[in-house]
Formats: C-alpha cells, sequence, structure tokens
C-alpha cells in the first residue's frame, strides 16, 4: 500500500474513533470529502520532525539544551489535546498528542509541558500511549482536526513549498 493510501486510512479511522456517536455517516464523509489528501501528503512529509522523549531548551546565554532519546525518528504533529494545565509564573499542561508517524500510522503520546519566564526555559517529557486511539482517553473534535489539517495543508495551496515525490 503507498503513502497516500496508508494516510488516508489512517486520518478516517483517527476520524471514527474520534465522532463516536456524535455525528453521522454522512457528515462524517463530507469532512472528510473537505481534506486534500494530496496537498496533506506533501505537508505532512515537509513537517516531519525527530520527536524526543525528552527535551530542554534554553534561551539564555550559555545555557545547554538537552535532547534524551529519539521516541519516533520522523513524525509530524496531527492534533494536540490538552488534558490539565496551570498556569503562573510557571506554565504547566498535560496534552495528549497524535503524530503522523513515517509509515502513515497514528501514534497517540502523553506530552508534560513545563514553560518558565515566558518561554525562555521550556521542558518537554514524552511517553508512548497507544496506536490505537480507541485505548485512550483522547477527545478529539473532529470539526477542529479538519481546520488544523487544511492549516497544513495551506503553504502547499499556495505554491509556495516543494512537492515530493511519494
Amino acid at each position: 500500500m503507498s503513502y497516500f493510501d496508508e494516510l488516508k486510512n489512517s486520518i478516517s479511522d483517527l476520524f471514527w474513533s474520534a465522532v463516536g456517536n456524535s455525528h453521522n455517516e454522512d457528515e462524517i464523509e463530507e469532512m472528510l470529502g473537505s481534506i486534500d489528501f494530496h496537498a496533506l501528503a506533501q505537508a505532512t512529509i515537509h513537517r516531519e520532525e525527530i520527536v524526543y522523549e525528552y527535551t530542554v531548551n534554553c534561551a539564555l546565554p550559555l545555557a545547554m539544551n538537552y535532547r534524551g532519546e529519539e521516541l519516533f525518528p520522523r513524525a509530524t504533529l496531527l492534533y494536540e489535546n490538552i488534558v490539565d494545565c496551570m498556569m503562573s509564573s510557571v506554565c504547566c499542561y498535560r496534552s495528549l498528542e497524535v503524530w503522523l508517524l513515517k509509515d502513515a500510522t497514528i501514534a497517540v503520546v502523553a506530552n508534560f509541558h513545563t514553560e518558565m519566564c515566558d518561554g525562555v526555559l521550556t521542558t518537554e517529557y514524552r511517553i508512548f500511549k497507544t496506536d490505537d486511539c480507541f485505548e485512550c482517553d483522547l477527545e478529539i473534535d473532529p470539526v477542529k482536526l479538519v481546520q488544523h489539517l487544511n492549516e497544513i495543508c495551506q503553504v502547499y495551496h499556495a505554491h509556495k513549498q516543494p512537492i515530493y515525490e511519494l
């Protein structure tokens, strides 16, 4: 199966796991029909990044940035659902993230994010949860997911990015 077909299947499965009984089949098909999967395939490949278990980034002079082991060698963030949040001089939140892996499969990751001094120091700790969205507490708003996927594709609709051979 090609990357394009795998991507389409993964996004469709993600939608079906997200909606449950809240939308009917026609509404889901309409939402999926509004996604340009060719542009999405190009955009996800272009936006791939290495996902680390642990990162520390500091903008202060002589500060040391740190990255732990690789969680995924290449992946694209598709969706993030913030579960818990605490804001003061230190901003902390826990979220569940949906990553599209290099082989176009889905992975759900728990992310623990801490930000101090308006982003001068940030830490993130990620733990792989599952590759099945049905197994975790992930709440996905399908309308927001479609909006985010279409935002990812905007650069390609404007013809400003390279086209990758799939």
